[in-house]
Parts: structure tokens; sequence; C-alpha cells
């Protein structure tokens, strides 16, 4: 059975304060109102840019993830975000293609990602190897272990 994808539009009523101590660490949260005026928090790290990017009244899109929990639609970028090392590739609606340095960059990055996953799979199969009755059970392995690297 398909499963559908809720979507709403929530106007912003408080945007994220000071970082609170949690049981997930330090996290900010941003209170948003639903159309049927219900009320939701949405939750990140104290460096979340589209949470921080948020103010008060502004229309932003929800979608219900699998835990039925409301989660932003990113948005379009502000030209602060864009400032610190986002790229945009689009400007006033029409394309404009990378640049050489923008295109090394991003190749170096992706270059790096790859090199990390491979690591991150070979620890999986000598750590975890022998717990492992799949090859999909070890790709998961490897796959959280690389997550959790790169949020370091």
């Amino acid at each position: 059975m398909a499963q559908t994808l809720a979507l709403t539009t929530a106007t912003v009523k408080y945007t994220p304060g000071q970082p609170r101590e949690t049981q997930y660490g330090l996290r900010i949260n941003a209170v948003l109102t639903l159309p049927d005026g219900t009320e939701t928090k949405l939750w990140g790290n104290p460096d979340d840019a589209a949470l921080l990017a948020l103010r008060k009244g502004q229309s932003v899109q929800l979608a219900k993830n699998q835990k039925g929990q409301w989660q932003l639609i990113e948005q379009e970028q502000s030209p602060q975000q864009l400032q610190n090392g986002a790229v945009q590739n689009q400007v006033g609606g029409q394309f404009q293609p990378r640049s050489d340095d923008e295109k090394r960059a991003i190749a170096a990055r992706v270059t790096e990602d790859a090199k990390l996953l491979r690591y991150c799979f070979q620890q999986a199969k000598e750590q975890c190897g022998e717990f492992c009755e799949t090859s999909e059970d070890l790709r998961a392995i490897a796959t959280t272990l690389f997550l959790q690297a790169v949020k370091r």
C-alpha cells in the first residue's frame, strides 16, 4: 500500500531562542501554528541554519515524517546563508552555471566523502562483520558510522 505524504503550510509563532540542554544534547526549537490552530515545535541543533533563518509571521512548508512529526521543508536560502558557504544555482530565476572553482571544490568534497565512506565500510566489516547476516546489515552499519563521522 502506498504511503501518502502529508504537507501543510504553517506560520512561525516563535523563532528559536537560546539553546537548551535536552536528553539529545543542546537543542533549539521554533514554535509554528498549523492551519487548524494547533501549535507544533520544530527541534534542531544550535547551528541549524534552516531553523535559525525563520522569522516571526513567516509562512513555511511542513511535511509529516514517518513518526508523525512535522519537519521543515527547506526554503530558498537567504543571502546570509549563501555567504556562509551555501551555493546558489539560480539568481533572479535564471540558471547560473557553477564556476570551475566551485566545481573543483564540490569534486574534492565528494572524493573525500567517498574515501570516508569506504573507510567506514572497512571498519564495519572488521569490527561488526561477524554480527552481519547480510550485506545490507553491513551497509547499514557503515552508513551509520559515516553519518556520525560527518555530523561531528
